[in-house]
């Protein structure tokens, strides 16, 4: 079987889950050792590579976990096909042997901290999974966003940010019974920017954007997403 189909069929779905487990181990433990929580991005971005790097090498140990970095080939796709001189950089990347084949892409943000959520820098992640997931539709598109939960909720309520969450304790986040997984639709232009412009190019209209796993601990939440386009 190719890495390709077992990625997509039952590789990327146990690593998730994994992620998803241990991260929120590593919050605990963090939280646990401060009286004053102060985790910035940087610490979450660590903890994910790391965790993302066993996982997938104890697996396929051919694939690459890649920290902060453009994607060249994403960045000619983009030159050639669009004419547009962008080079969207990603917090982490899980890439094939040779560096080419891009089979998973996250995105981070944290309010784990006195900093309140920025709505646009959420918004501006998004808009560049949405270009991966347009130009590279079997690759897996995902952005964590864990917080305090108190001052994460205050956040979400106060900065109207749109995306799929819920702070119901007796209420599976994950699920709507209505609904099915919740699920929403972002406007390409909610941010005008050369993001907007090149998924205008593409013909996305709406970024669906699905709540993936979550975990609650006892001060904080962590929320995991995936784009559906």
């Amino acid at each position: 079987m190719s890495i390709r189909k077992n990625f997509n069929k039952s590789f990327f779905k146990d690593i998730h889950a994994r992620l998803v487990e241990n991260l929120s181990g590593q919050i605990q433990i963090k939280l646990s050792e401060q009286d004053e929580p102060n985790i910035d991005e940087y610490f979450i971005q660590d903890k994910t590579e790391n965790i993302l790097d066993r996982r997938t090498t104890k697996i396929e140990n051919s694939l690459k976990v890649v920290r902060n970095k453009g994607h060249k080939p994403l960045k000619d796709k983009i030159n050639q096909a669009y004419n547009l001189n962008l080079n969207p950089e990603f917090d982490i990347r899980i890439l094939g042997a040779d560096y080419k084949m891009l089979y998973a892409v996250y995105e981070i943000k944290s309010r784990l901290s006195n900093n309140a959520l920025n709505k646009n820098d959420i918004y501006k992640d998004i808009q560049r999974l949405a270009i991966v997931k347009a130009l590279y539709p079997k690759a897996k598109c995902m952005f964590i966003l864990p917080g305090l939960f108190t001052e994460m909720k205050n956040d979400f309520q106060t900065k109207g940010i749109n995306i799929p969450h819920t702070f119901n304790i007796n209420q599976n986040p994950n699920y709507d019974r209505k609904g099915g997984y919740v699920l929403k639709k972002i406007p390409y232009n909610i941010l005008d920017n050369d993001y907007s412009k090149l998924l205008n190019y593409i013909g996305i209209t709406d970024i669906k954007i699905r709540l993936s796993q979550t975990f609650r601990g006892r001060r904080y939440i962590l929320f995991t997403y995936e784009i559906n386009n």
